[in-house]
């Protein structure tokens, strides 16, 4: 495969949680972000932005506005989601 995501729950260690998507084709394509409202997750990182913006500092993360997420060709992309 080309393409993988997936997600690490740190709600069972009293973290957050993240998800991953890697698209290691030449193409761009969109991912569906995991069950909950789209506005809980925060993107963290997206190596198809330029620098500084594809890291962005804990804090200054824009929530998603959308359920579906395009990510760039051959880009990493994590997203964050705080659990209480």
């Amino acid at each position: 495969s080309r393409r993988l995501a997936y997600r690490l729950r740190g709600a069972s260690v009293g973290d957050d949680d993240l998800y991953v998507m890697i698209n290691g084709y030449w193409e761009d394509c969109e991912f569906k972000v995991p069950e909950g409202q789209p506005s809980a997750w925060r993107r963290v990182v997206d190596t198809a932005q330029p620098s500084p913006e594809d890291i962005v500092e804990a804090g200054e993360e824009a929530a998603l506005r959308s359920a579906n997420y395009p990510v760039h060709a051959r880009s990493v992309v994590v997203l964050r989601r705080k659990c209480n």
